[in-house]
């Protein structure tokens, strides 16, 4: 699997006009999944605010993003042991995001079927979280009503995006769609 950064879930028959729509911002490849791409770019933030107003300037691109979540740290891992231990390092670099705060961890998973359990993987992280915010004296809470956080995690085959976001920040990039 190719090292991204950015996942991509696209419209059905529009695979050229998002190759050449994404390609703006990075080197673009197409996954071992159906209408999934992924996306190595050096400017994350830079991505986000290009999509989005490229989105908002041309009504034809209308439906042409399922999703576009851009990871803040990524990895790969061979086993569901090892997508644990790596996931558990980068939620103790979270923590102090979602401390004292309402959050919960959403994972979308290409890949690994019947060895890592998606609603598994969210309750442990969000467990995690919670421990973890917990010794830091900010105790953190899970919710699923308009969280202030949402830890996004996506994996495509043996590689897995994590990343943050805040309510703000998912109201203005719409194409988020992290739930």
């Amino acid at each position: 699997m190719n090292d991204w950064n950015v996942v991509v879930t696209i419209a059905e028959g529009r695979y050229r006009q998002a190759l050449d729509l994404l390609a703006r911002h990075g080197q673009v490849q197409r996954s071992d999944f159906y209408n999934v791409l992924t996306l190595q770019t050096d400017d994350p933030p830079a991505f986000l605010e290009g999509l989005r107003q490229a989105l908002e300037a041309d009504p034809r691109l209308g439906g042409l993003i399922g999703k576009a979540i851009p990871a803040s740290q990524a990895f790969t891992f061979q086993s569901p042991e090892e997508f644990q231990t790596k996931a558990r390092e980068i939620m103790a670099s979270l923590a102090p995001q979602v401390a004292g705060r309402g959050f919960h961890v959403r994972m979308h998973r290409r890949g690994f079927k019947g060895r890592l359990s998606t609603m598994e993987v969210e309750q442990l992280l969000d467990d995690l979280l919670v421990e973890l915010t917990e010794r830091m004296g900010r105790p953190a809470r899970v919710s699923f009503s308009d969280p202030e956080v949402i830890v996004a995690v996506e994996t495509v085959g043996t590689r897995a995006g994590v990343s943050a976001w805040e309510k703000e920040q998912r109201r203005k990039y719409r194409f988020l769609r992290l739930d």
